[in-house]
C-alpha cells in the first residue's frame, strides 16, 4: 500500500515527459476554457458570487467573522485548548 502511494506522489510531483505533442494541444485547450471561463466570472456578476446568492447562499460581507455568533464559538474552542 505504502509503495502504490509512493508510486501516486511520485507521478504527481515528477509526470513523465515522454508524451505525445498533441498532449499540449489538449492541455491548452482545457487551460484556455478555464481561463476564459474565470475572466466570464470576474466580469458578470451573475456567474460569480451572483449565482450563489441567488441560491440563498450569503456572501462573505453579509456575515462578518466579528460576529456575536463567531466571537462565542471562537472562545468556546479556544477554551478547551
Amino acid at each position: 500500500m505504502q509503495r502504490a502511494m509512493q508510486k501516486a506522489i511520485d507521478f504527481l510531483f515528477h509526470p513523465p515527459l515522454n508524451a505525445p505533442p498533441a498532449t499540449l494541444l489538449m492541455r491548452l485547450m482545457a487551460g484556455s476554457v478555464f481561463f476564459w471561463e474565470g475572466l466570464l466570472k470576474l466580469v458578470y456578476t451573475n456567474q460569480g458570487v451572483g449565482r450563489f446568492t441567488k441560491l440563498g447562499i450569503p456572501s462573505r460581507t453579509s456575515a462578518p467573522i466579528s460576529s456575536p455568533a463567531w466571537r462565542s464559538a471562537a472562545a468556546s474552542c479556544s477554551s478547551r485548548a
